[in-house]
């Protein structure tokens, strides 16, 4: 953790494939900068994780509605609830999944895109921005993103590289994406 002044800048990179535990500690940075928040100091944290493969659906969605149970149980598949809204979706390792969390001071979502956008096509990627919440590369939807906001804001982020990307891309994103988050601090 890097503390400049009363700002905070966290990278956390998960070891764990378990949906349920990262999306609990999604949930921990969510509640520790709510609480840093209070004490007048800001906070950004990226949180990098990948997940077995599950269905995650949002917070007011009906598992029994949006999920096939019989196909789930025949393929061994999880299902799981995020703090958030929005549609279900499906998490395995062909996914990067990273979460932005920040006092509402420091949070701008179209920032927060434009880095990522940034930090793709550093990596060789060909991403660009489009409609509200979507990130394509190639011209092919790459992303889904889901947002809460309570007094600090978060915005989740399902990126879809592909298994033989996203072992390699883990580091090299985590460090590009550091470097924009403290340019955007100072």
């Amino acid at each position: 953790m890097d503390t400049v002044g009363t700002q905070k800048k966290i990278l956390y990179i998960a070891k764990s494939n378990s949906t349920y535990r990262n999306l609990a500690m999604e949930e921990y940075f969510i509640d520790y900068i709510e609480r840093e928040t209070q004490q007048n100091n800001s906070v950004i944290a990226l949180f990098l994780w990948q997940s077995d493969n599950t269905i995650v659906i949002g917070k007011h969605q009906n598992a029994q509605r949006e999920c096939n149970l019989e196909f789930v149980r025949q393929n061994n598949l999880k299902i799981a609830r995020r703090k958030t809204g929005g549609g279900a979706v499906f998490h395995d390792s062909g996914n990067l999944n990273f979460s932005i969390i920040a006092s509402k001071n420091l949070y701008n979502q179209e920032n927060n895109f434009l880095m990522i956008i940034k930090a793709l096509k550093k990596l060789g990627l060909n991403a660009v921005l489009s409609g509200r919440n979507d990130i394509l590369i190639d011209n092919k939807a790459s992303s889904y993103a889901s947002v809460g906001q309570s007094r600090c804001a978060c915005i989740a982020i399902k990126l879809a590289l592909g298994n033989n990307n996203c072992k390699h891309l883990l580091s090299s994103f985590a460090m590009l994406f550091i470097f924009y988050i403290s340019q955007s601090l100072t």
